[in-house]
């Protein structure tokens, strides 16, 4: 897949959330709706630790 240059630098600069909690591995575009996933999904409200992220 070609992608415009515009296009590369947004997606460079796109933070990225990856729940690792459980090798669950869900991906979440804020910390914020990474923590609300924890809580509905893992009965815990940890949004520190055993978290991947990647242009943070």
């Amino acid at each position: 897949m070609l992608y415009h240059a515009h296009e590369h630098f947004v997606l460079s600069r796109t933070p990225i959330f990856i729940c690792a909690f459980s090798s669950c591995h869900r991906l979440f575009p804020s910390r914020d709706r990474l923590i609300a996933h924890r809580k509905r999904d893992h009965s815990t409200e940890d949004g520190e630790n055993h978290v991947i992220t990647w242009n943070e």
